[in-house]
């Protein structure tokens, strides 16, 4: 049996989970994202509209506690917490939309930051539970859907620097430094 540390250590899912993800992602971001002017509120609006999914803002009990997916008689509801930053609020939201077009969860799932598999090693706490393969490709999902690689790679080709990039995309600059060292891009230089 594998050490108790072995088992929280994210393992590489499939590369056709990751193609499968990506397309998927990458469907959604053109079918809602506005053309000449990024805009994840306004994307995410639309794919909630899009699969009839409610969106509620709790002061949810704690907060580690992100959001949480509710499924009752044909009835979707993702309940957001309030208290976290906004750039986590979308990134739970996309996470949670990842569950249900990947997995077809048909009850309920909670999000927490120990089920935050990409950020957790990075500057968010580390993991308490065995490491979960359809958190980790929610997880992916929702980094491909708010911060397509293809988006990425042409604000690092402008020479976008971090907090100009944080902005684009509506997220903190750690979480764009993280997705840069997920896709094995150079990290940016902050400005001088």
């Amino acid at each position: 049996m594998p050490a108790q540390h072995d088992l929280m250590k994210p393992r590489p899912i499939s590369n056709e989970c990751i193609r499968n993800l990506t397309r998927e992602a990458v469907k959604l971001t053109e079918l809602f994202q506005q053309k000449h002017h990024f805009d994840n509120f306004s994307m995410l609006k639309k794919i909630l509209n899009y699969y009839s999914i409610e969106l509620v803002k709790w002061p949810l009990f704690h907060s580690k506690l992100y959001g949480v997916l509710l499924i009752h008689k044909n009835k979707k509801t993702i309940a957001i917490n309030k208290k976290i930053p906004v750039s986590l609020k979308l990134i739970a939201i996309a996470h949670l939309i990842g569950h249900l077009i990947l997995h077809n969860f048909s009850s309920c799932h909670i999000y927490h930051s120990d089920c935050c598999s990409i950020f957790s090693n990075h500057f968010i706490t580390p993991p308490k539970r065995v490491f979960n393969p359809n958190c980790y490709a929610a997880d992916l999902f929702a980094m491909e859907l708010l911060m397509p690689k293809t988006v990425i790679c042409k604000l690092i080709h402008d020479n976008f620097n971090v907090y100009e990039m944080a902005n684009y995309f509506s997220m903190c600059p750690q979480i764009v430094q993280t997705r840069l060292k997920d896709l094995q891009l150079p990290l940016l230089k902050n400005p001088v």
